[in-house]
């Protein structure tokens, strides 16, 4: 698919393929640059890499002074405040969806207006850069690691007609969202997603093939208080996360060769039950006999 020509504030679709019928692009966002612009601007510090931020979020931060600016954008502070990224990213990739809310119509249009201060608008282009050659090594990654998952679960997911990957340069470290857009997956990701061998792409990847797997209702989960930190405080939300790592553990034992009970035992210092949803999962999907072996 050839390079589209630049859409401004908006996205522009750069490389794409196919895998099983599934249309794969990744895509230049000048919207998430700019929302994580003002993100890291009113304090956004989360990072999850102990050797620190990347070094473009550092300069980002150094070179956009928040108390010039906070005076103009009290939308933009109160969201920071009160939602969390993955909701900030979704209104942010579909406006319409939301487009009757005056708050949210507010935070849209002092997003745009931030975009455009002198300090953001300098290094807007050097965060869409970094942006731009992430997205050339992640491409590959991606179409790797959902080959391998449909070769895992057997069938593409139900009703996604696109996936779209947008590297996220100024993210903390290994951070991964799956955000909807009526039959389109955009999946965002920090940096770091390079280097540790796909496990950011294919944990966003498996949060959509987890969509049609389900648990037995007499698989019982209570979130413990570190994980309802971690933002996995609700029973349908934990369900899926445990799908998600059970689907994780099959994938790198049976692609990768790694030692199931290694990992499992890795697992089960947060999620107690990921021994019973591995042998649920995998029996589903064909993985496991009766009789509790693997295939």
């Amino acid at each position: 698919m050839p390079n589209a020509a630049k859409q401004g504030y908006n996205q522009r679709v750069m490389n794409g393929t196919t895998v099983n019928g599934l249309e794969i692009e990744t895509a230049e966002s000048r919207k998430i640059i700019s929302l994580f612009l003002a993100l890291n601007t009113f304090g956004y510090d989360d990072e999850n890499n102990p050797k620190g931020m990347s070094a473009i979020r550092r300069a980002a931060k150094k070179a956009i002074k928040r108390d010039t600016l906070s005076h103009a954008y009290t939308h933009l502070q109160n969201a920071f405040e009160t939602c969390d990224p993955w909701f900030l990213i979704s209104i942010t990739l579909n406006p319409k969806r939301n487009a009757g809310k005056k708050d949210i119509h507010k935070f849209l249009n002092e997003l745009k207006t931030f975009s455009k201060e002198p300090a953001v608008n300098k290094l807007l282009q050097k965060a869409e850069n970094a942006q731009s050659s992430s997205n050339k090594i992640l491409l590959p990654i991606l179409v790797r690691e959902l080959k391998n998952i449909i070769s895992l679960v057997g069938k593409p997911p139900h009703k996604i007609r696109k996936i779209v990957l947008i590297a996220n340069p100024l993210d903390a470290f290994w951070r991964g969202y799956g955000i909807p857009v009526e039959d389109t997956i955009h999946i965002v990701v920090g940096p770091g997603a390079e280097q540790n061998h796909g496990a950011t792409i294919r944990h966003e990847l498996l949060h959509i093939f987890a969509k049609r797997i389900k648990l037995p209702s007499s698989f019982a989960v209570r979130p413990s208080k570190n994980l309802s930190r971690q933002g996995y405080g609700s029973q349908n939300v934990l369900r899926e996360e445990y799908i998600v790592r059970a689907l994780d553990i099959l994938y790198r034992h049976n692609i990768l060769g790694e030692n199931i009970s290694s990992i499992i035992t890795h697992e089960q210092r947060e999620f107690h039950k990921i021994k019973s949803a591995v042998k649920i999962i995998g029996k589903k999907i064909g993985l496991y006999s009766e009789d509790g072996g693997h295939h």
